[in-house]
């Protein structure tokens, strides 16, 4: 338990320490969204994909497939997809397409709060890079019109909790209010795949919300170009991190934001000293 609890200690504070540098080169991150968007439109960075993946493919994965709206992005599937229909009160059925291995998950109703009778529910999942399986639950408008493309958003957080909770609240409002909402479980939490579980890590969280924007600009009753993402509490930093690389993000709202990494890298309120600091990576260099 000591070690395992290191590993997530380490994990985030190895980000904090470097935080200030990513920090500082955050504009130019920015800045290069349309020198990435303008070589994506050339054809450049799909060219070399293509190379790259001809010359290694570590997670030894088939059958990559590109999401039409940004095709430098690639979605690395080891599995077909897989589809379910979703009939919604408006009558309009829609398809939806999962991905990666299958989960157990709960079938009945297991949230904390009360299903609204204006939204169509149903349990999904998705795979990400690095090949984790993640489970969520989508929330569409129940007057949605069939052949009809909606904004999207996806929701996660707080740190530690799982999409019955606020994660899936906020993210049944949203569809209250006409959008297609997912709420996932982070890799390593709630019905999510990944081990050893209930761990942090900020690489793989930050591309969970990529990978839920995947999963939302292949379905079909989704408008590509309008997709969202919410953060909650110490989920909002890994949104912020997903969006300021992922150009198919186009808005992200953070709610009870709480900045983890600068609070494990110098202490509550940067209560640490330079000794303490100092101290603490002693600590996990030894283990």
């Amino acid at each position: 338990m000591k070690n395992l609890k290191k590993i997530i200690f380490g994990s985030v504070v190895a980000f904090a320490l470097i935080s200030g540098a990513v920090a500082n080169e955050g504009g130019a991150s920015l800045a290069q969204n349309s020198e990435i968007s303008a070589l994506t439109q050339s054809g450049e960075i799909s060219a070399k994909n293509s190379e790259i993946s001809a010359q290694e493919n570590p997670l030894n994965l088939s059958g990559a497939k590109v999401v039409p709206s940004n095709p430098a992005v690639q979605v690395l599937s080891k599995f077909e997809l897989s589809t379910d229909t979703l009939k919604v009160p408006s009558g309009a059925n829609l398809t939806i397409k999962n991905s990666g291995s299958a989960l157990k998950m709960v079938d009945s109703w297991d949230k904390t709060f009360a299903k609204s009778d204006s939204v169509a529910h149903t349990k999904v999942h998705f795979i990400n890079r690095f090949g984790i399986t993640l489970a969520a639950d989508l929330y569409v408008p129940a007057n949605i019109k069939e052949g009809e493309k909606l904004p999207a958003i996806a929701v996660s957080g707080p740190f530690g909790a799982v999409k019955e909770q606020s994660s899936g609240l906020h993210a049944q409002k949203l569809a209250e209010m006409g959008y297609v909402a997912v709420a996932f479980d982070p890799s390593f939490t709630g019905e999510s795949g990944g081990e050893p579980r209930d761990m942090a890590s900020p690489d793989i969280n930050s591309e969970d919300f990529s990978a839920a924007v995947d999963f939302l600009a292949t379905q079909e009753f989704v408008d590509s170009e309008r997709i969202g993402v919410v953060g909650i509490c110490g989920l909002a930093g890994f949104a912020i991190s997903a969006a300021s690389a992922d150009t198919r993000i186009k808005a992200i709202v953070t709610t009870a934001m709480y900045d983890m990494s600068n609070s494990m890298s110098r202490g509550y309120q940067n209560s640490y000293t330079r000794e303490q600091r100092q101290a603490v990576m002693r600590y996990l260099s030894e283990g």
